[in-house]
Protein backbone atom coordinates (compact mmCIF):
# COMPACT_ATOMS: atom_id res chain seq x y z
CA UNK A 1 0.00 0.00 0.00
CA UNK A 2 1.00 3.65 -0.26
CA UNK A 3 1.39 3.86 3.53
CA UNK A 4 3.97 1.05 3.50
CA UNK A 5 5.87 2.67 0.65
CA UNK A 6 6.16 5.80 2.77
CA UNK A 7 7.68 3.82 5.66
CA UNK A 8 10.05 1.51 3.81
CA UNK A 9 12.83 1.57 1.25
CA UNK A 10 12.93 -1.19 -1.35
CA UNK A 11 16.46 -1.91 -2.59
CA UNK A 12 16.98 -2.42 -6.33
CA UNK A 13 18.45 -5.90 -5.99
CA UNK A 14 16.44 -8.88 -4.77
CA UNK A 15 18.16 -11.37 -2.49
CA UNK A 16 16.11 -14.41 -3.53
CA UNK A 17 12.90 -15.45 -5.26
CA UNK A 18 9.84 -17.50 -4.45
CA UNK A 19 9.02 -19.91 -7.26
CA UNK A 20 5.33 -20.18 -8.00
CA UNK A 21 3.56 -22.58 -10.29
CA UNK A 22 0.82 -25.16 -10.35
CA UNK A 23 0.21 -28.40 -8.53
CA UNK A 24 -1.90 -30.79 -10.58
CA UNK A 25 -2.79 -34.47 -10.85
CA UNK A 26 0.12 -36.63 -11.94
CA UNK A 27 -2.25 -38.40 -14.33
CA UNK A 28 -2.46 -35.11 -16.28
CA UNK A 29 1.32 -34.75 -16.77
CA UNK A 30 1.04 -35.47 -20.49
CA UNK A 31 -1.56 -32.74 -20.91
CA UNK A 32 -0.22 -30.18 -18.42
CA UNK A 33 3.43 -29.14 -18.64
CA UNK A 34 3.25 -25.45 -17.76
CA UNK A 35 0.75 -22.65 -17.22
CA UNK A 36 0.03 -22.26 -20.94
CA UNK A 37 -0.82 -25.91 -21.42
CA UNK A 38 -2.91 -25.83 -18.23
CA UNK A 39 -4.92 -22.90 -19.61
CA UNK A 40 -5.52 -24.87 -22.82
CA UNK A 41 -6.36 -28.05 -20.88
CA UNK A 42 -9.01 -26.50 -18.62
CA UNK A 43 -7.80 -23.49 -16.68
CA UNK A 44 -9.90 -24.70 -13.73
CA UNK A 45 -7.82 -23.37 -10.84
CA UNK A 46 -8.49 -23.59 -7.10
CA UNK A 47 -9.92 -20.17 -6.06
CA UNK A 48 -7.40 -17.59 -4.83
CA UNK A 49 -7.85 -14.75 -2.37
CA UNK A 50 -7.86 -11.43 -4.29
CA UNK A 51 -5.50 -10.00 -1.66
CA UNK A 52 -2.88 -12.61 -2.56
CA UNK A 53 0.00 -11.71 -4.85
CA UNK A 54 -0.78 -14.99 -6.63
CA UNK A 55 -4.13 -13.55 -7.74
CA UNK A 56 -2.30 -10.66 -9.42
CA UNK A 57 0.14 -13.06 -11.10
CA UNK A 58 -2.73 -15.04 -12.65
CA UNK A 59 -4.42 -11.79 -13.70
CA UNK A 60 -1.18 -10.75 -15.42
CA UNK A 61 -0.96 -14.14 -17.13
CA UNK A 62 -4.52 -13.76 -18.43
CA UNK A 63 -3.79 -10.25 -19.74
CA UNK A 64 -0.70 -11.54 -21.56
CA UNK A 65 -2.55 -14.60 -22.95
CA UNK A 66 -6.01 -13.45 -24.08
CA UNK A 67 -6.45 -16.68 -26.09
CA UNK A 68 -5.39 -18.94 -23.17
CA UNK A 69 -7.33 -17.89 -20.08
CA UNK A 70 -7.18 -19.39 -16.62
CA UNK A 71 -10.46 -19.22 -14.71
CA UNK A 72 -9.62 -16.87 -11.86
CA UNK A 73 -12.21 -17.23 -9.12
CA UNK A 74 -11.80 -15.07 -6.01
CA UNK A 75 -12.15 -16.76 -2.63
CA UNK A 76 -12.59 -15.28 0.81
CA UNK A 77 -10.75 -18.01 2.67
CA UNK A 78 -10.14 -21.71 2.62
CA UNK A 79 -7.65 -24.01 4.23
CA UNK A 80 -4.80 -24.20 1.75
CA UNK A 81 -4.22 -27.86 2.50
CA UNK A 82 -7.73 -28.55 1.17
CA UNK A 83 -6.48 -27.46 -2.25
CA UNK A 84 -4.36 -30.61 -2.66
CA UNK A 85 -7.37 -32.79 -1.90
CA UNK A 86 -9.64 -30.74 -4.21
CA UNK A 87 -7.20 -31.33 -7.07
CA UNK A 88 -7.02 -35.07 -6.35
CA UNK A 89 -10.84 -35.26 -6.16
CA UNK A 90 -11.15 -33.50 -9.53
CA UNK A 91 -13.04 -30.54 -8.11
CA UNK A 92 -10.27 -28.37 -9.66
CA UNK A 93 -7.49 -29.23 -12.08
CA UNK A 94 -4.67 -27.26 -10.45
CA UNK A 95 -3.65 -25.26 -7.41
CA UNK A 96 -1.45 -22.16 -7.79
CA UNK A 97 1.23 -23.07 -5.28
CA UNK A 98 4.66 -22.10 -4.03
CA UNK A 99 7.24 -24.67 -5.07
CA UNK A 100 8.68 -24.75 -1.56
CA UNK A 101 5.22 -25.50 -0.11
CA UNK A 102 4.76 -28.36 -2.57
CA UNK A 103 8.20 -29.73 -1.73
CA UNK A 104 7.62 -29.50 2.04
CA UNK A 105 4.00 -30.66 2.08
CA UNK A 106 3.97 -33.31 -0.65
CA UNK A 107 7.46 -34.41 -1.64
CA UNK A 108 9.08 -34.42 1.80
CA UNK A 109 8.68 -37.72 3.63
CA UNK A 110 7.72 -35.62 6.68
CA UNK A 111 5.14 -33.61 4.71
CA UNK A 112 1.50 -33.66 5.76
CA UNK A 113 0.50 -34.70 2.23
CA UNK A 114 3.39 -37.01 1.37
CA UNK A 115 0.86 -39.83 0.92
CA UNK A 116 -0.28 -37.93 -2.21
CA UNK A 117 3.21 -37.67 -3.74
CA UNK A 118 2.45 -40.40 -6.28
CA UNK A 119 -0.75 -38.57 -7.31
CA UNK A 120 0.43 -34.94 -7.57
CA UNK A 121 2.90 -33.16 -9.81
CA UNK A 122 4.25 -29.60 -9.99
CA UNK A 123 5.18 -27.25 -12.83
CA UNK A 124 6.95 -23.97 -12.03
CA UNK A 125 5.77 -20.76 -13.69
CA UNK A 126 7.98 -17.91 -12.52
CA UNK A 127 10.02 -16.50 -9.69
CA UNK A 128 8.76 -13.63 -7.61
CA UNK A 129 11.77 -11.62 -6.39
CA UNK A 130 12.12 -11.04 -2.66
CA UNK A 131 13.83 -8.06 -1.09
CA UNK A 132 15.03 -6.94 2.28
CA UNK A 133 13.08 -3.87 3.41
CA UNK A 134 14.66 -0.89 5.14
CA UNK A 135 13.19 1.88 7.24
CA UNK A 136 13.14 5.15 5.27
CA UNK A 137 15.40 6.69 7.91
CA UNK A 138 18.12 4.18 7.00
CA UNK A 139 18.72 5.31 3.40
CA UNK A 140 22.52 5.13 3.63
CA UNK A 141 22.41 1.61 5.08
CA UNK A 142 19.95 0.54 2.37
CA UNK A 143 22.19 1.99 -0.37
CA UNK A 144 25.29 0.21 1.00
CA UNK A 145 23.35 -3.03 1.33
CA UNK A 146 22.08 -2.70 -2.24
CA UNK A 147 25.63 -2.18 -3.56
CA UNK A 148 26.82 -5.27 -1.68
CA UNK A 149 23.95 -7.40 -3.02
CA UNK A 150 24.71 -6.17 -6.56
CA UNK A 151 28.32 -7.33 -6.18
CA UNK A 152 27.14 -10.74 -4.93
CA UNK A 153 24.74 -11.01 -7.88
CA UNK A 154 27.37 -9.91 -10.42
CA UNK A 155 30.04 -12.36 -9.25
CA UNK A 156 27.60 -15.29 -9.12
CA UNK A 157 27.55 -15.66 -5.34
CA UNK A 158 23.77 -15.23 -5.04
CA UNK A 159 23.14 -17.89 -7.67
CA UNK A 160 25.66 -20.20 -6.02
CA UNK A 161 24.04 -19.75 -2.61
CA UNK A 162 20.65 -20.34 -4.16
CA UNK A 163 21.81 -23.67 -5.56
CA UNK A 164 23.38 -24.60 -2.23
CA UNK A 165 20.33 -23.81 -0.09
CA UNK A 166 17.38 -24.25 -2.50
CA UNK A 167 18.81 -26.95 -4.77
CA UNK A 168 18.51 -24.72 -7.85
CA UNK A 169 19.14 -21.18 -9.03
CA UNK A 170 15.85 -19.48 -8.13
CA UNK A 171 16.96 -16.40 -10.09
CA UNK A 172 16.63 -18.37 -13.34
CA UNK A 173 12.83 -18.16 -12.84
CA UNK A 174 12.83 -14.35 -12.52
CA UNK A 175 12.02 -12.68 -15.82
CA UNK A 176 11.83 -9.06 -14.69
Amino acid sequence: TEERKKKFLFPSNPVAASIIGITFRKSDEGKIRDLESFAEYSGKLVPISPQSAQFAVVQDFNKAHPDKQIALVPSDTFIINDAYLWVIEGRYDAFFDLKLSFQNSVLSEKGAFHSLSDKLSYAPYKGIPTWTLFNRNEASLAAAYDRAVEKLRADGTLSSLSVKYFGEDVFSYVSE
